[in-house]
């Protein structure tokens, strides 16, 4: 059996001669299947050592984390799968499915966790390298670690989510999920017996990853600028574009949405672009109601308005009529959009009036004049 074993191969003709030579020695079966099953333990044991000392030299040297990384434990693991199908290790179980002899014992001969991390690394250089030989029998190699069907599952899970993961984090800066992204995907969903509920839960998380990252323009750590109109369409494009609703995937609170909202409404207000539809699709995207977009416009406009008569009032307490000329003129084309009344305490009716009349003898059409009367609190009379 040394023999037969020591360069780490069996041939045919070594499985036939035992046979032989069993008979020749008047070895019982039993007791030539425990010599034989030790032998083909050892020599498993030292090609599996061979592969585990490389993968913790690697984790050593380069203090790598449990991610893809291209290793060099392929070719010891190959050739212990080799051996074990030489050795004929594998046969049908009682009930018809794949197992592997029972002397074989490798949680005996290195610790669980060395070989769970062993069969994880194994499939990640697998899909890194395209090896669909060491892919193709990735059961095999799971019953040569002893890992039952649980652990197995469980890291071909974790390995394909990784690589999904991974893969789309590349892929999606590019667009949404294509043809050619779902024909790599189903391969390692194929390979690794991964359901496609998990696929999809993958997809939709690396989609909303992307959505997130959009939100990074809101965040604390911005110290360049502050958001503006232009983030908030840049996010709702993201979402859009990868079908993520921002309120129900992405759990944002109605405060946050309407302060969105208000980015694109200010821009609105302050450049006269992105009205119309596009405010309306903003707030469908928002969850912003009609009538809740309508109030926010109100409520901005009146703050304006205010700020507009109360700054048109001082400069033209100060001779400055040109600047209150200008700030009358944002005011009508504010109280065009929603009609309310200036709430300056400190200006007086005279005060009012004589803003009135600054504007009117601008030569101003008669519902310009009438919007600011309005505005203003005069009197159709005076006006």
């Amino acid at each position: 059996m040394k023999e037969a074993v020591g360069a780490g191969t069996i041939t045919e003709t070594y499985l036939d001669g035992l046979v032989t030579l069993r008979e020749r020695l008047g070895l019982s079966e039993p007791e030539a299947e425990r010599i034989y099953g030790e032998a083909v333990r050892g020599a498993l044991k030292v090609l599996m050592a061979k592969a585990v000392d490389t993968l913790e030299k690697e984790n050593e040297e380069g203090e790598k984390k449990m991610g893809i990384t291209a290793g060099s434990i392929m070719p010891d693991v190959l050739k212990a799968i080799e051996f074990a199908e030489q050795a004929q290790v594998f046969g049908p179980g009682p009930d018809g499915k794949e197992v592997a002899g029972t002397s074989l014992r490798p949680e005996a001969d290195f610790p669980a966790s060395v070989l769970k991390f062993l069969y994880r690394q194994s499939l990640i250089e697998g899909f890194s390298e395209g090896n669909t030989e060491l892919l193709g029998k990735a059961e095999r190699l799971a019953l040569l670690l002893g890992l039952d069907d649980l652990n197995a599952v469980e890291v071909n899970i974790d390995v394909g989510s990784l690589i999904i993961r991974q893969y789309l984090s590349v892929q999606l800066k590019n667009g949404p999920v294509g043809a050619t992204e779902r024909e790599f995907m189903k391969d390692v969903q194929d390979a690794l017996g991964l359901k496609e509920e998990k696929v999809e839960e993958i997809i939709e998380g690396a989609q909303k990853a992307q959505v997130l990252k959009a939100l990074e323009a809101f965040g604390e750590a911005r110290t360049d600028s502050v958001p503006d109109a232009d983030d908030v369409r840049s996010l709702r494009d993201e979402a859009e574009r990868f079908k993520v609703d921002l309120k129900k995937d992405l759990d944002m609170t109605q405060p946050q949405l309407e302060r969105f909202f208000m980015y694109e409404l200010e821009d609105f207000l302050d450049t006269g672009e992105g009205g119309g539809e596009e405010l309306e699709e903003a707030a469908k995207q928002l969850h912003v109601s009609e009538a809740r977009a309508q109030e926010l416009l109100e409520d901005l406009v009146q703050k304006r308005i205010n700020n507009g008569v109360l700054v048109a009032w001082i400069a033209n307490k100060d001779g400055k009529t040109a600047e209150a000329t200008e700030e009358m003129e944002r005011v009508v084309k504010l109280a065009a959009l929603a009609p309310c009344k200036a709430k300056v305490p400190a200006a007086s009716p005279s005060a009012l009036s004589d803003l009135y009349l600054l504007y009117q003898m601008g030569g101003r059409t008669a519902d310009q004049t009438a919007l600011l009367a309005d505005v203003l609190g005069i009197a159709p009379e005076l006006a």
